[in-house]
């Protein structure tokens, strides 16, 4: 037979047979498809499972033997409604799930793993289809408009408007250009994917589907294949392929959308799904009624389109048809929801329908490599300045006015009319801005929620099943330990529980929590830990914090939110806990349940984490940028001086979100000082790049570690718990692609990573591992150094904790010099002069430069050994110069003190309102008359002698250095005592000594002796001692003072020892002096000759 193109069609006849044997589904609308590789097949139906069937290589492939397929594996998808359509991504990394309660989700495979709810619509959804590179995927139903969203993000690349009736399929096309979709009224519009607009309007091409009289009928088969009528595009894309309206099919021109072929003469009701061979000369087409599947050979030589028939003797309507990638073999799913596969529907002496070999793994790879270069190559790149393309919807009846219409095409019946008018309306198109939508707020080291308290799990949430099948999941993982919570299968409460990784120096065992509140965020805190619940129909949201020891009962308290108002995020930190709520309050209460403040936030919260005094809070300071980049800003507060330490903007990579967020580890003990430490931020996105925020250059983040170059294979996914700066290491529990979570049960393995930083190649291979070596050493230095720094301004504990931190420094440099000498030699070696110059001048120890001289001296470089021997001489001058200014910063700052003791010790005395007062100047003016002969007692000292007020200024000047004399004090001691009874013994005590600050007490007593034997108008003959004394005697009479504690009095001190007495110290007021009791014993020519000897 022949059609009205002049084709010609032969039918070979096959006997019926039905390979639909195996029942997958409850009945209805359900959608079957092939894996990459051809092994497996994947099942969706409206019971909300989809089901992956193993296909067994041992089944036969001449059509005559049954299917074979191994036992399925059943994955609940948590869709609220029946699902309508599946679709597998090109790279067959990931499937998409489409159902009646108006949401797309994205799922990983063959973990069949919950990743991500791309969309949501308010009308069922029909119609899924990736691109070629699996970076874009197209989703229409009864909506107006088809959303094209990437992948990557989520974000609505465009939406595309054309449409009056419900769309039924979508496809792209295998060059990345176009994308072809069919609607209920029988309409195929070609877009162009780059501008969103429709390059073909066919009207009228396919059949017209009533979905709503469908759907009433009583059985579901005909509401089931209401929801199919696909498109296909040849896989070279220069054919389009569509059901047509006389049971066939008809195939049109890509460029020009004129009637290349037409199939028919098989099918005795409407097409439903079309599928092509991968080799692209065999096209499967499926009736919505007879249940019939027809394979035409579209290639023939002679023109005759060889056909292979197979009738299903059930007769159900197929809902689903794809052919193997790997071998020739078609799966199909019908509307009752059994499935199968037909092996050896093309003839053997005929070319195989498929590319690569059977079952071969070098064909396989070879479509695996030839997909992602095809991924590459077809990149999507967003349209510049895309806008609607005009407003309103097109006629729905198909009727224009004929003149400046766009170009708009109808095409009449495939039945042979074959005619084709021109002119009518386009549809109007409507380009969408690229939305992104905002991070919403996650807890660090939590892993994926569980279900709700009741059975209902929340929206694209997943739960853990551990034993007994209760449900795990982390609601904190950390380097200290972790909290989990466990939810039996049968009840409404969970059990929260408080492990420690280091159980000997864990506080305390901490008892198991029963959780009424279901609560779904935790934190971990140094001495307890908090909770937070969500709002749950008649009960708040609610904040809950447990102490792991007290001393008092009943310590841990919980506190409940007003209405409308929901916990975001919780942290905790030293003495207090914080918790960011949905109207962007933060809430601080202090560890005992006492509110202490409420502060507003700029944007909603994304993330917060807690580290003794200081709190982290990432939160989205604008709505996102159309390229996908989060705008994210990070606070740093303080929260026990209640200030805020820094804002700045968090660095994320391109299209990233924020996936962790925390500081360096430090000492968790809760008796160590609260501000002894600089925190250091860091993140972690979900590119797998780590960055700690850095104080070089003003604060800026720097990458320190990049997962995709760590990562020992592809299917390797890192799950960060922390870091370590000190110990230059990174944290992680080593996941998969198919479990990108660490699991509950069994426990995962933390492991450790080194810092590695992107950095990029050098012209000198053997360098780079030093120079990442370099830089991971000057983060932990700086990060000690700024420890160090801070605690010396903590008191006592931090002196004792920067004293540890400077010897942790001193090794830190050493390793660092150790590296720098390792560069320098290879940049010697290298001929790299200038740049081993430049790493000597980076060495910190004077051993390191002598090293570095010896080393360029064996390697025969003179001249850079004599640089750095320069180098060498200028630092040891600097470190002389430098130790001889701080000595006299040390001097300066001795004399301050002292000074400053002087003014405290001797203040200027009152002024006495006696009668007595005009007898103290005398004293006075005698003190400011040093070439005066000083009067004094002639019985203490014969005319040819110098009295004691004589020598005192010898004593001033040799003890303290002072400029003043020694009179002056004891002056100033006369005026305070105005009348002094030189005849007892109690008199000479008035001219003890005082201290002043180790400068004045010498002075002060030298001029005591003098103040008291100075001649008063109302004093008695002075004899301190009761008697007459000797010459010998006299010269000993006065009390000579200094501070014991200073080394330069105590010299004097010693000096004076020469004359015989006893030297005994007292305290008078609030400094310290000497007093000298003479005993008369020797010659008197003796002790002039001390004296005389003292003096020199």
């Amino acid at each position: 037979m022949r059609d009205d193109h002049g084709g010609g069609a032969s039918l070979l006849k096959r006997k019926s047979k039905s390979f639909l044997a195996v029942a997958a589904h409850e009945p209805g609308l359900c959608s079957i498809l092939f894996d990459l590789d051809g092994r497996n097949i994947l099942t969706a139906g409206a019971d909300n499972q989809v089901k992956l069937f193993p296909v067994k290589p041992s089944a036969s492939s001449s059509g005559d033997g049954a299917p074979s397929l191994g036992d399925p594996r059943t994955v609940r998808v948590e869709h609220k409604g029946p699902m309508t359509t599946l679709a597998m991504s090109p790279m067959g990394d990931k499937f998409a799930t489409a159902a009646e309660d108006h949401t797309v989700k994205l799922h990983s495979y063959p973990a069949a793993r919950f990743e991500s709810n791309v969309t949501r619509f308010t009308l069922p959804i029909r119609a899924l289809a990736f691109n070629i590179s699996g970076g874009l995927l197209a989703a229409a139903g009864d909506d107006e408009g088809i959303k094209v969203i990437s992948t990557v993000d989520s974000s609505i690349v465009s939406v595309l408007k054309g449409h009056d009736a419900p769309v039924l399929s979508v496809a792209f096309d295998p060059k990345n250009e176009l994308l072809a979709s069919c609607d209920a009224d029988g309409t195929v519009i070609i877009w162009s994917i780059s501008t969103a607009k429709p390059l073909h309007t066919l009207r009228g091409v396919s059949p017209v589907i009533d979905a709503v009289a469908a759907e009433e009928e009583a059985d579901g088969a005909a509401a089931a294949v209401a929801g199919r009528s696909g498109v296909a595009w040849h896989p070279d894309g220069s054919l389009l392929a569509t059901p047509g309206t006389d049971s066939d099919v008809v195939c049109y021109d890509r460029d020009t959308a004129d009637v290349m072929l037409t199939l028919k003469g098989v099918h005795k009701s409407r097409v439903a799904v079309l599928a092509w061979c991968p080799s692209g000369r065999y096209l499967a087409s499926s009736g919505a009624a007879d249940g019939t599947v027809a394979v035409w050979d579209v290639e023939a030589a002679d023109g005759a389109f060889d056909l292979d028939v197979c009738h299903v003797d059930a007769g159900a309507p197929i809902t689903g048809l794809q052919w193997s990638p790997a071998d020739n073999a078609i799966a199909a799913i019908d509307c009752a929801g059994c499935c199968g596969v037909w092996h050896g529907p093309v003839p053997p002496h005929m070319p195989a329908p498929n590319a690569a070999p059977q079952w071969g793994g070098a064909g396989i790879e070879q479509q695996k490599e030839a997909r992602r270069s095809r991924e590459e190559l077809f990149r999507f790149e967003d349209a510049p300045g895309a806008a609607g393309g005009g407003s309103g919807r097109a006629d729905s009846r198909g009727q224009g006015d004929g003149e400046g219409s766009g170009g708009e095409q109808e095409v009449g019946g495939s039945g042979g009319k074959g005619d084709v008018r021109r002119g009518e309306r386009r549809g109007s198109t409507v380009v969408a801005a690229a939305v992104v939508f905002m991070q919403p707020p996650f807890q660090p080291g939590s892993t994926t929620l569980t279900a709700a308290a009741g059975g209902s799990s929340a929206e694209g949430e997943e739960g853990v099943e551990g034993p007994g099948g209760a449900r795990l999941r982390y609601l904190a993982y950390d380097l200290v330990g972790r909290v989990t919570t466990r939810m039996d299968a049968e009840s409404d409460t969970a059990h929260v529980e408080v492990d420690f990784h280091d159980t000997s120096a864990a506080v305390t065992r901490v008892p198991a929590l029963t959780d009424y509140y279901g609560c779904t965020m935790g934190v971990l805190g140094e001495r307890g830990y908090a909770l937070a619940s969500p709002a749950r129909s008649k009960q708040p949201s609610t904040v809950l914090f447990r102490p792991f020891t007290s001393w008092a009962p009943s310590s841990d308290w919980s506190v409940r939110l007003p209405a409308g108002e929901e916990v975001t995020a919780i942290s905790v930190g030293r003495k207090w806990v914080a918790a960011a709520t949905s109207r962007h309050y933060l809430r601080v209460f202090s560890d005992t349940g006492l509110q202490r403040a409420i502060v507003s936030l700029d944007g909603p919260v994304v993330a917060m984490a807690g580290q003794g005094a200081f709190l982290a809070v990432a939160f989205h300071a604008a709505g996102p940028h159309p390229d996908g980049h989060q705008a994210m800003h990070l606070l740093l507060l303080d929260m026990h001086s209640s200030c805020l330490r820094l804002r700045t903007p968090i660095a994320l990579s391109p299209c990233a979100s924020l996936a962790w967020l925390g500081f360096s580890s430090i000492s968790s003990d809760p008796s160590a000082p609260l501000h002894t430490t600089v925190p250091t931020v860091a993140t972690y996105d979900s590119q797998g790049v780590v960055r700690i925020l850095s104080p070089d250059f003003g604060g800026c983040w720097m990458p320190i570690f990049s997962a995709s170059a760590s990562a020992t294979s592809e299917s390797h996914r890192l799950w960060m718990v922390g870091l370590d700066l000190r110990e230059q290491a990174i944290f992680f529990i080593v996941c998969t692609n198919a479990n990108p979570q660490p699991s509950v049960f069994p426990r995962p393995v933390l492991s450790e990573m080194p810092l590695v930083l992107p950095l990029a190649l050098s012209d000198l291979a053997a360098a780079d591992s030093l120079q990442a070596d370099l830089l991971r050493s000057a983060l932990a230095t700086a990060h000690v150094r700024a420890v160090a720094d801070e605690a010396l301004q903590m008191g006592e504990q931090g002196a004792m904790a920067a004293a540890e931190d400077e010897e942790e420094l001193l090794r830190l440099e050493a390793e660092r010099d150790k590296t720098l000498l390792r560069l320098l030699v290879a940049a010697a070696k290298g001929d790299k002069l200038e740049r081993a110059m430049e790493l000597g001048t980076m060495l910190s120890l004077r051993k390191s430069l002598q090293g570095a001289v010896k080393l360029t001296s064996a390697l025969r470089l003179p001249v850079l050994a004599e640089r750095l021997h320069s180098l060498l001489q200028e630092r040891l001058r600097a470190d002389e110069d430098e130790q001889r200014l701080q000595q006299r910063k040390e001097q300066q700052q001795q004399q301050q003190q002292q000074r400053s003791m002087q003014t405290r010790v001797f203040p200027d005395p009152p002024i006495n309102a006696s009668r007595s007062q005009p007898q103290q100047l005398q004293p006075r003016q005698h003190a400011k008359e040093p070439h005066q002969k000083e009067p004094s007692c002639p019985d203490l000292a014969p005319p040819t002698q110098k009295s004691p007020s004589a020598l005192a200024p010898m004593f001033v000047k040799k003890g303290s250095g002072t400029n003043q004399k020694g009179t002056a004090a004891g002056q100033k001691h006369v005026v305070a005592n105005p009348v002094v009874d030189c005849s007892s013994p109690e008199s000479a005590a008035k001219g003890t000594a005082t201290d002043s600050g180790g400068v004045r007490g010498e002075e002060a007593g030298a001029s005591g002796a003098g103040g008291a034997a100075t001649p008063a108008a109302n004093a008695k003959p002075c004899n301190p001692f009761g008697k007459k004394p000797a010459a010998g005697e006299a010269a000993a009479g006065g009390a000579v003072a200094g501070k014991v504690a200073e080394g330069s009095v105590l010299d004097s001190v010693r000096q004076m020892q020469q004359v015989e007495g006893t030297l005994k110290v007292t305290k008078v007021g609030g400094g310290v002096g000497t007093k000298r009791e003479s005993l008369g014993a020797g010659a008197g020519g003796a002790k002039r000759q001390k004296l005389v000897a003292a003096k020199k």
